[in-house]
């Protein structure tokens, strides 16, 4: 069986597209409604009972960690075999006819124990999960699907959207709940290696949107970034910190052509 874990926040899930396509293809939706305006909470909350869905949430935005954390222990209180996966998705991810197909088939490989990783995909083709981890907690992004389905090393990363993880390795590692967004994926995943959990990439392609590269209005990327500050603290360790505090910050003034992120960037960085 594999359940998809969908986080929203402040959207209404019966709008959603990749829901329906979901449960069309087997997959058994899991929803963590992130949302603080009770508009949106009482509709979703209606709209999955009446549907069937198992919704999750408090009214409250706990962070993608704390909501993630939350669908596996649901999903694990269901008392589900071993043999059970849940695949993380964000909730405008768009999922190709071949990620459903090869998922099915890793899930009915009893072999398979760890966690895979799709292709995720921009718009514009890049290929930004998986991607290879440097000494200095950057990312080094393959060229190409082929490249990366051939890569063999220690230094794989990816993203949350289509993770595919066995349902097993939570009894021995978990989410870091004191991350809100940024770096949830690449954190769970060192915790992955250092278990000896296998992890490999399959051929199933996602397109997906993401803040540091496609960048969008100044305002919701002022939000992100505040969040990225007070993760920083937590998943990057001290020496290169700052590093990629200045970048980021050095990146969204040239963009935006504002002084905002310096003093946000020098406010939080005081705090530490």
């Amino acid at each position: 069986m594999i359940y998809a874990g969908i986080v929203f926040y402040n959207k209404r899930i019966r709008d959603s597209k990749l829901i329906p396509m979901l449960t069309a293809e087997g997959f058994v939706p899991v929803v963590y409604d992130n949302s603080d305006r009770e508009e949106f909470t009482e509709d979703n909350r209606n709209f999955c009972g009446d549907n069937g869905y198992l919704y999750l949430g408090n009214g409250a935005n706990r962070g993608v960690s704390f909501a993630y954390t939350e669908i596996v222990n649901a999903i694990k209180s269901k008392g589900q075999k071993e043999n059970s996966w849940v695949a993380m998705f964000d909730d405008d991810s768009e999922v190709t006819k071949g990620y459903f197909e090869n998922a099915r088939n890793i899930a009915s490989n009893e072999e398979n124990a760890g966690i895979c990783l799709p292709i995720v995909k921009l718009k514009d083709g890049r290929i930004v999960s998986p991607s290879r981890i440097t000494r200095l907690k950057d990312f080094k992004l393959f060229e190409s699907k082929e490249e990366a389905l051939s890569y063999v090393g220690n230094g794989i990363t990816g993203i949350n959207s289509g993770m595919l993880i066995n349902l097993s390795i939570f009894d021995r590692i978990a989410y870091d709940t004191r991350l809100f967004i940024d770096n949830i994926d690449h954190a769970f995943i060192d915790k992955v290696k250092k278990a000896g959990i296998g992890i490999r990439v399959f051929d199933g392609e996602i397109i997906h949107s993401l803040t540091e590269f496609e960048l969008p209005g100044m305002e919701s990327v002022k939000v992100r970034f505040k969040h990225f500050l007070s993760d920083c603290r937590y998943y990057y360790p001290r020496g290169v910190r700052f590093y990629h505090i200045a970048r980021r910050t050095l990146k969204y003034t040239l963009k935006y052509r504002t002084f905002a992120f310096i003093r946000m960037a020098l406010s939080k960085t005081l705090e530490v």
